[in-house]
């Protein structure tokens, strides 16, 4: 019932039955302490209510219950120290502390619980360089350090950081390059590295990532031409591209950038008025 009252956008009702699920799991926990299953099960409960107390902007609340999460699955993890399911388990409390601290503007703690987050993610991908799904919480993981670092203003450092989230991806998609989720995720890559050094005035650079990155939202528009997301990211795409022309006075492909962009726009606004 907490489920569908989420989907449904009925969050104090969805959290009035995960509080209750939590509590029946924690007295089962606290009858068995050494069960793992109910161990696992209390903690998938206290991370749902991080979530939800996230939702609701009650961000104190978040907190105390991922930490809650984040000990049960410490606890695991020193009975099976080579489960990676329950490191990975780790590793996201880290990633929902950093983002939560990042949302409360606590930049520093943010930076901190993502640093953790990433020694887990590289470690996961080290002793299993071949899964695709280990791979892209490393470039997720990256990513969000990344963010940080240009939240404080440390230019070399984002950069550093969004170049290694583009070989990632760069290597996802050459080894599925079919998946379109991951030629999504190279494309965002390609224009958050474009952005970045357009903000360092490294205009050449900037340029050649968004061109990268127009091509491949070309491809993905053209396999599913009526995703509106794909077709919002196709214009702002050619938009970006039309300001970096302006900028070095190559007027004509501006134009023809610009005027890409606002077709694209217009049609969404027509099946959107």
């Amino acid at each position: 019932l907490g489920y569908i009252h989420q989907v449904m956008g009925q969050i104090q009702e969805a959290l009035k039955y995960f509080e209750k699920r939590s509590a029946i799991g924690k007295e089962l926990y606290e009858s068995h302490p050494h069960n793992e299953l109910l161990n696992n099960g209390l903690a998938i409960s206290y991370g749902k209510l991080c979530d939800l107390y996230k939702e609701l902007g009650d961000f104190d609340k978040a907190i105390e219950n991922i930490n809650k999460a984040k000990v049960l699955f410490k606890e695991l993890y020193e009975l099976a120290p080579h489960n990676e399911s329950v490191k990975m388990c780790i590793g996201i409390c880290y990633e929902k502390l950093g983002f939560i601290n990042q949302l409360m503007g606590h930049t520093e703690k943010a930076l901190n619980y993502f640093e953790r987050r990433l020694a887990l993610a590289i470690e996961l991908h080290e002793s299993n360089p071949y899964n695709v799904s280990l791979k892209q919480s490393l470039a997720v993981s990256y990513s969000k350090l990344g963010d940080i670092h240009q939240e404080k203003g440390h230019m070399e450092e984002t950069l550093n950081y969004f170049d290694k989230v583009v070989d990632l991806f760069i290597e996802l998609h050459e080894s599925n390059p079919h998946n379109e989720s991951i030629k999504q995720g190279l494309e965002i890559s390609y224009f958050k590295l474009g952005s970045i050094h357009r903000l360092m005035v490294h205009t050449e650079e900037a340029l050649n990532y968004f061109e990268r990155s127009l091509e491949l939202a070309i491809e993905l528009h053209e396999s599913n031409p009526y995703n509106e997301s794909l077709k919002q990211g196709l214009a702002r795409s050619y938009g970006v591209l039309g300001d970096s022309y302006i900028e070095i006075r190559d007027l004509d492909k501006a134009v023809e950038n610009i005027s890409n962009a606002t077709k694209l726009f217009k049609e969404l606004h027509e099946s959107n008025p």
